[in-house]
């Protein structure tokens, strides 16, 4: 509440953010892409899943570090959305880690592409973003 009154920003987490735009996309069939081990994503998938969000498929990078995470190639990672959306006829993929290059990875997506994808830290700048027009528009 401190950071909201101090900066006109509400302390929404980007989980929530998350968890908010996928309830939108309830019919859709879900993939989720960590950074992590496959300990990790599972945890990820039962987490938004405990949510009531229906989690189709799920993959992981065994990315141990963030800064190595960071240094992911969005090209590769475009390769590994297409093919978790390929073999699990994906509507929408999230990348859940606020260090892979999922908005750069996003953008470079073909434009004959249906698929949704949705980057975390994209999501989490959104939210604070609206929340800001909301407060002083």
């Amino acid at each position: 509440q401190r950071l909201e009154h101090r900066t006109g920003i509400a302390a929404v987490t980007t989980a929530i953010g998350t968890l908010e735009l996928l309830g939108n996309r309830r019919g859709d069939r879900i993939g989720f892409i960590t950074q992590g081990d496959e300990a990790e994503a599972a945890e990820v998938w039962q987490r938004f899943r405990s949510e009531g969000i229906e989690v189709t498929a799920r993959s992981w990078l065994g990315i141990a570090h963030n800064l190595d995470a960071a240094q992911f190639d969005p090209d590769e990672l475009l390769a590994r959305i297409e093919n978790l959306a390929t073999r699990s006829s994906l509507d929408t993929v999230v990348i859940w880690s606020t260090n892979l290059p999922g908005f750069a990875a996003r953008l470079s997506a073909p434009p004959r592409w249906s698929l949704n994808i949705l980057d975390s830290a994209e999501i989490g700048m959104q939210v604070a973003m609206s929340s800001l027009n909301q407060r002083h528009g």
